[in-house]
């Protein structure tokens, strides 16, 4: 998974984390998802948001949709572990007006 990724703002977009092929140690697991978290957020309409999320295995994902072009975002993954860790891995999403 690449660390930047550019969507237009009227479609949805959607990435993943495959925390088993890095980051995870020998014989560990996910065992919470704990969310997505977008910054900048202020609240406002229009703003890059969470559509949608789900946890397949090791692998959290979601669907962003929105953003106001020209603007670059930070979508983050936040997981617990079976080992008790919390692991977060962030990717930059820089917003289009049409891509």
């Amino acid at each position: 998974m690449s660390g930047y990724f550019i969507k237009g703002a009227g479609e949805r977009q959607a990435y993943a984390v495959d925390w088993a092929a890095r980051h995870l140690r020998d014989g560990e697991a996910v065992r919470a998802d704990l969310g997505w978290a977008i910054t900048p957020s202020t609240g406002a309409v229009g703003e890059l948001a969470v559509a949608s999320s789900e946890l397949s295995g090791a692998t959290p994902s979601v669907s962003l949709e929105a953003g106001v072009p020209g603007c670059v975002y930070v979508a983050t993954s936040t997981v617990q572990t079976s080992l008790n860790r919390v692991l977060s891995h962030a990717v930059a999403v820089r917003v289009a007006a049409e891509v």
